[in-house]
Formats: C-alpha cells, structure tokens, sequence
C-alpha cells in the first residue's frame, strides 16, 4: 500500500536543523513510519510543516512532504526573528528583510485573535497525495482535517490514539467544552466516529473508546528502534551541563494542566545535595517563566535537546521523575529503559512499570519520591536488565511494525 502519514510538527525529529518542538507522539509516528519503509513493502509519506522544508525529501525510505500555509511561515519566520513574549517590548534575535513587509502584514490581520475554524473544511494537500490509506495521531485539528478529506477521496482512515485525555467524556455533539490545547469538543467527538479505524496504546484506551464512544479497537505497543539508540549514545554530542555528575532528569512541555514541571522544582529544592536536569519544550511562557524563576541553584534547564541527542543525555542519568497527572504511554518511559535508567512516575504508568521492572509509581506521594532520591533505595527496587528484556520482547520497533503490517492487512480495509 501507500500509506500517508500526518503530524505536522514531526520533522524536527528526522532534521535536527530545523525548528520547531517534538514530543513523544511525534517520535512514536516517525519511529512507525521508519519502521513501515524498513520492514514492510508499504510506500511511506510523511506530511509535515516546517519552514526548512521547502520540497519533498526522503529520509530513511520516508517520503517527507511540506504542507505549505502562507501565515503559518511568516508566524514561525517572525517568531525565529523575533522575541515577543513579553510585549509590548521587542528584541530583535535575528534580522531580516523580511520582517519590513511581514509585521505590517501579521499586524493588519490581528493575530491575536482567536476566531475558531471548524477543521472540516477541504485542503488541497490531500488531493495531490497518492495514496491508499490515511494515518494520524490523536485527537486534534489536524486529525480532524485528515480524516475529513480522507472521506472526500474515498479513502480509509487510521487515527492512533496519543493519550487518554484524546478520549474525554466531554467529547459529544452539543458540548462546548474546548480542550487545555484549544480543541472543540464537536469535531472531536466526530473524528472518534468517522474515522474507519483507531488504534490504541493501552487497554485502558480501549475502554474508554467502547464505553464512551462505542467504538472497537486494536492495541499497538509504542515502537522502540532500540538498535539505533544504543548506536546513537556513543555518537551523541550531548554536553551535560553537570560535566561528569550524573543528574535527576525530567522532560516534558511547560503546562501545568498534565505535565506538571512544579513538581519536579519542587523536588530539587526539597533535594539540594543531589542534581537536577530539566528539558522544559515551550508551551506555556507564563509557567515556562515561572519555572525558571523558581529553579534552585541544584536544578540546571534546558530549552530544547535534538532528537539525535537523546541517547547522549540519558547517559548521563540516573533516574528519570514524571510528574504527569494523565499520559498515553509515555514514550520516555521507553527511552530510560534503552539506557538502563530507572523510572519514578507521580502517577502515570504504574502497571506498565511493575511488568518491567523499571521503576515505581508513588500514586501522588511526593514524599515518598523524596525519600527514594535522598535514602537512593530505587536500585533495589529495580532490575534494568530485566526491564530490557521487557522492552525487547514488547516494544522492539521491527515486531510492532509487523503487527501493524498484519492488522494492514486484514479485511477492515
């Protein structure tokens, strides 16, 4: 088949020239679709937006393909340009000449308001796009667009679920609820119906798609290259801020609504004998502010590391803390198991580390996370070769992608 994916943000993963943030759902559809182009005879597209890609460009058998939007790129070359967060002050990070005719232009059409689109409207992208099988990921705009003009063509549709919160209760026609990431309950709750197939991450997704959406659905691991990672750590030009001390990580967006990174400050500062490292992606600037301001001298932030780094950074760690009140599977999960790194999550995933033997889950303790950092009991309490293993047997990226070769296959389409 030809199989088209689209997640517009995941290109920094592949290309770590270009801007823009990436999370674990980017990893996990670029990780599958590297996978698919590997390991099956399927022909992968990626439908991407960022401005270093001007032209479709293939990349590890994956056909990239730029989705253009005409204010999209002046917002993100003015954004790379420019420092407006804290308005109406303005600092200039890069010139150019461009900025002359762009702000005045961005200005005239009032970007700071907010008007609603419905996203399920025609995009021509669609309609120049071979391909016999339509893939997105979680529960957003762009899914909702995907999906929509998938049906245009007459073509099927896989949405995979990237988290819990994709399946909220207050997703049902009538409902005015928006989302912590500007989501409207409709739309939502019609891609949920019209997509021809989802495919979930966890048995609990798979509930709650049946009870609140009565929808059926299939399970697929999160895909893990684990042969490339372990390649990659001896490549990593990673630099540890701490030099030769090995450092409490935590990564994630600055939101408080999920991720929580107060949680992790608040645990360096109740912790001042042992390092901290912070990877805080930028999603909100007022916690993003007050995060940093807040950071004891034992708690060193970093903005953004690239894709192709990661191995190196979590080399140099010694425990990896997640503070998220709600997750899918968290794909670091996966990524700390790869480097023998062991896991303390506040409330997410706690099955899933019992089964491996990766870490603990103190069910909102904090605590207790304090006691295991300070007494450095985690060693005991788990066994990395064994999670290892788990990882291999589970999430090896070549097994599941030919799962999902297989569920291709069946007769759904």
């Amino acid at each position: 088949m030809k199989i088209c994916f689209v997640l517009l943000h995941a290109y920094p993963v592949v290309e770590p020239n270009a801007p823009g943030l990436f999370g674990g759902s980017e990893t996990r559809a670029v990780t599958l679709a590297q996978g698919l182009a590997k390991y099956t005879d399927h022909e992968i597209s990626f439908v991407v937006r960022n401005p270093h890609l001007k032209q479709p460009r293939v990349i590890e058998g994956v056909t990239y393909i730029p989705w253009h939007d005409f204010w999209t790129e002046i917002r993100v070359h003015v954004a790379e340009c420019l420092d407006i967060r804290k308005l109406p002050a303005i600092s200039i990070k890069r010139w150019s000449w461009k900025l002359l005719w762009e702000i005045p232009l961005l200005a005239a059409s009032n970007p700071w308001r907010r008007k609603y689109r419905d996203p399920r409207k025609q995009a021509d992208i669609f309609q120049k796009i071979d391909a016999d099988l339509f893939c997105s990921f979680g529960i957003n705009a762009h899914a909702v667009q995907t999906v929509f003009n998938a049906r245009l063509l007459n073509k099927p549709s896989l949405i995979f679920l990237g988290s819990d919160m994709d399946l909220d209760e207050r997703y049902h026609p009538g409902s005015d609820y928006i989302s912590p990431y500007r989501d409207h309950a409709e739309p939502s709750y019609w891609v949920l119906k019209n997509a021809e197939q989802i495919i979930a991450q966890t048995k609990l997704q798979q509930q709650l798609l049946k009870s609140r959406f009565d929808r059926e659905s299939e399970i697929l691991a999160n895909p893990f290259d684990l042969e490339n990672w372990q390649k990659q750590i001896d490549n990593s030009d990673f630099e540890n801020p701490w030099g030769a001390e090995k450092f409490v990580l935590w990564i994630g967006r600055a939101e408080e609504v999920h991720k929580k990174p107060s949680r992790f400050v608040e645990l360096a500062k109740r912790c001042p004998t042992i390092k901290f490292l912070m990877i805080l992606n930028s999603s909100d600037y007022d916690v993003e502010k007050e995060i940093k301001r807040q950071a004891p001298k034992n708690l060193k932030i970093l903005d953004l590391v690239p894709f192709q780094e990661m191995p190196g950074l979590f080399s140099h760690a010694k425990i990896l803390v997640n503070t998220s009140t709600g997750e899918g599977f968290p794909n670091l999960f996966l990524q700390a198991i790869a480097s023998r790194v062991p896991i303390i999550s506040y409330e997410v995933g706690e099955d899933f580390l019992i089964q491996s033997g990766a870490g603990v889950c103190v069910r909102g303790n904090a605590d207790s996370v304090e006691e295991i950092l300070c007494d450095d009991s985690l060693t005991a309490r788990t066994d990395p070769e064994t999670a290892l293993e788990f990882l291999r047997k589970n999430y090896l990226c070549s097994s599941v992608c030919q799962q999902l070769n297989e569920y291709l296959a069946s007769p759904w389409r």
